[in-house]
């Protein structure tokens, strides 16, 4: 009797141990973001430049379009873009002829935009926060 009441008290206590630790914890529905996502944000501008600012402005088109309000552009549609970005070819191939790729490639002379499929989705998430901002 007494080893059943132990037992019983101690299955409580670690089930209420576990939901106490569960509390607040969130899972993250925005592709890309993981738990390593803050510390790259401090990176942002500086990974902007070294992967994106050969060929793309903030605030400007030049070579390539500007990045600020990428996500209207894109119907907010992250997933979409980073799969753009880690391979642009792909996803113009697979779209309509409609497509907001496609219009896009059209509209840029048809210039094929490097693939990035080395980066992270967190890199490519934080960089495209910091452009959609106009870097702020």
């Amino acid at each position: 009797m007494f080893l059943d009441q132990l037992l019983k008290t101690t299955i409580l206590f670690i089930s209420f141990a576990l939901f106490i630790t569960s509390c607040g914890q969130q899972q993250h529905t925005t592709p890309g973001v993981t738990s390593s996502t803050p510390v790259l944000v401090d990176h942002a501008p500086q990974m902007f430049t070294d992967r994106c600012g050969n060929c793309h402005h903030l605030n400007e088109n030049t070579a390539a379009p500007m990045l600020t309000e990428v996500y209207a552009r894109w119907q907010n549609d992250t997933a979409k873009v980073i799969s753009f970005i880690k391979n642009p070819e792909k996803v113009i191939r697979e779209s309509a002829k409609d497509a907001y790729p496609t219009k896009l490639f059209k509209k840029w002379y048809q210039a094929n935009m490097p693939a990035f499929g080395w980066l992270s989705d967190s890199e490519i998430v934080v960089m495209l926060n910091y452009a959609n901002m106009g870097g702020k």
